[in-house]
């Protein structure tokens, strides 16, 4: 991300939103420069790349813009660097100076001083690209920055609502700024999906569907509106939109990924694993199409095929801790334990994540380690203290490495009050009720777990994951016919014995000859 002089919180906004429309730009440039390929600002943001050196190990970047940006009363001055990261060496600068009454040019002079610095030629085909979609209104322009930067960390309700409000207001200022009505489209999408209202879908579609009506070929409207497609089940029209996006920008990876992901969603995996090919033709030392081939390949459990494709990305980016990390979880589904410890620990080393510090600490526990589980939990949490499951864990191997119960207790208790905070977000989340089934019947309150093992089969009663908690729960309490029963149900309709085996909460039940 850009650096924010100053540190006002809305430049910072500002900022975010100026490195992902930049990229954006940059991105669709690849299509005439066979040599360029561009980390998109969404991966940057989330893996949280903060140095160049940090870019050359998770992308195998060989080249990376820095920059900052800085208002000097009526001037917006971006400052930008080209850097080879693995010397740390500055190759080339730049500054932009731009009015605030012109700051629809920002955009434009960046990408144009971006190119000159990677000794790329800037062609009429270049420049139309650039241009396409930019607002000649200088506070619409600056409302539609802010509300992309917050989008970029859609991850918060409250980041997506001030993003609502800013699109709106850019809207409000350029009624025909196709991309604004795009980001408020995409806005209204991620909130929906936070909250599962169903308010949102419905103005996520019209203000997609405006996006297009006002400028069908930019790629951006049509990749934003194609997600919206999709995720109403309508992937016949999705389809038709990831094309579009693609007849514009024939590289584009995003409209690849989405055009793949609703073949595979009407049943054609064939054409899907052609399209993820495809992409990599286009690409083809570009790490992301094989990672996207790999988890497609994970998804429909063909092992073997996501474990060569991960090991691709591995062998292009031999720092990238993703790459290891998704390898661990193919070794994890196989049961080869030892090469998934080897692989989660190897992307521990490159870098520490949340999600990696889980997985390692699950594999413990299923390993009966549950004394270094809950280290692994707990340094998990450390990174991200906000995931109930998480907590749940830590509580269960607390129990397990001989812990007091008073300190299991209060630790499932912080599972429950995290849980209960997002059923309040969606109350559907029939995960998220099942799971409190569980963790209410551990800390004997069984009034509760009834009450919520009740509601869980009502949302969703021929889902195996319920029936294998509901099982869990009922053994806690001591039901041990009614554990046998939902447990001998989950089984017969295909859940892993291998997974019950591994717990040993439930080592009693599996004993029970009846």
């Amino acid at each position: 991300p850009f650096s924010n002089v100053g540190g006002d919180s809305t430049r910072q906004a500002f900022c975010d939103g100026l490195v992902e429309t930049l990229t954006s730009k940059l991105t669709q440039l690849e299509q005439f420069h066979g040599s360029l390929w561009v980390v998109p600002a969404s991966e940057v943001f989330r893996n949280r790349i903060l140095s160049p050196s940090e870019a050359r190990q998770a992308f195998g970047a060989n080249l990376v813009i820095t920059g900052s940006l800085q208002r000097l009363g009526e001037t917006f001055r971006l400052t930008l660097n080209l850097v080879e990261p693995e010397n740390l060496r500055q190759l080339n600068s730049a500054v932009v100076d731009v009015q605030a009454s012109n700051l629809s040019t920002l955009q434009d002079d960046a990408v144009t001083n971006v190119l000159q610095m990677l000794n790329l030629e800037l062609n009429p085909q270049s420049r139309r690209v650039i241009q396409a979609g930019i607002s000649p209104v200088p506070d619409a322009y600056n409302f539609y920055l802010q509300g992309l930067g917050y989008l970029q960390r859609y991850e918060n309700v409250t980041n997506l609502e001030a993003a609502t409000t800013l699109f709106e207001l850019a809207i409000q200022q350029d009624s025909t700024y196709a991309l604004a009505y795009a980001g408020l489209g995409e806005a209204f999408w991620r909130r929906y999906k936070a909250t599962r209202e169903n308010r949102w879908v419905a103005r996520a579609m019209e203000a997609s569907r405006q996006a297009q009506r006002l400028d069908p070929r930019l790629p951006e409207v049509n990749i934003s509106l194609g997600m919206i497609l999709a995720g109403t089940g309508r992937y016949r029209e999705a389809i038709a939109s990831f094309q579009q996006a693609l007849d514009v920008d024939p590289t584009n990876a995003a409209a690849y990924r989405g055009l793949a992901r609703a073949h595979e969603a009407l049943g054609d995996v064939n054409r899907a694993e052609v399209i993820y090919h495809r992409a990599i033709q286009f690409k083809p030392d570009y790490w992301g199409g094989y990672n996207d081939l790999g988890v497609f390949y994970f998804r429909h459990g063909w092992y073997e095929k996501a474990i060569h494709q991960f090991r691709r990305v591995v062998e292009l980016t031999p720092d990238n801790p993703r790459g290891y990390s998704n390898l661990g979880g193919v070794y994890y589904q196989l049961k080869r334990w030892t090469e998934a410890r080897q692989m989660f620990e190897r992307s521990l080393a490159l870098k520490k994540t949340y999600r990696v510090c889980s997985n390692l600490a699950t594999l413990h526990y299923i390993e009966g380690k549950y004394a270094r589980a809950a280290r692994m939990y707990e340094m998990a949490l450390e990174l991200n203290r906000n995931d109930y499951r998480v907590w749940a864990n830590l509580a269960s191997a607390y129990q397990w490495s001989g812990e007091g119960m008073e300190k299991v207790q209060q630790t499932y208790r912080t599972a429950i009050q995290l849980a209960e905070r997002e059923k309040k977000i969606n109350p559907q989340d029939v995960d998220v009720v099942s799971h409190l089934a569980s963790y209410y019947a551990m800390i004997h309150e069984d009034t509760k777990a009834l009450a919520a093992i009740a509601e869980a089969l009502s949302l969703a009663p021929n889902d195996i994951r319920v029936m294998y908690r509901v099982a869990g729960a009922y053994e806690q309490m001591g039901a041990r016919e009614q554990a046998l029963k939902w447990l001998i149900k989950a089984l017969e309709q295909g859940y892993s014995y291998a997974e019950v085996r591994h717990q040993p909460e439930l080592q009693q039940l599996l004993a029970d000859e009846r």
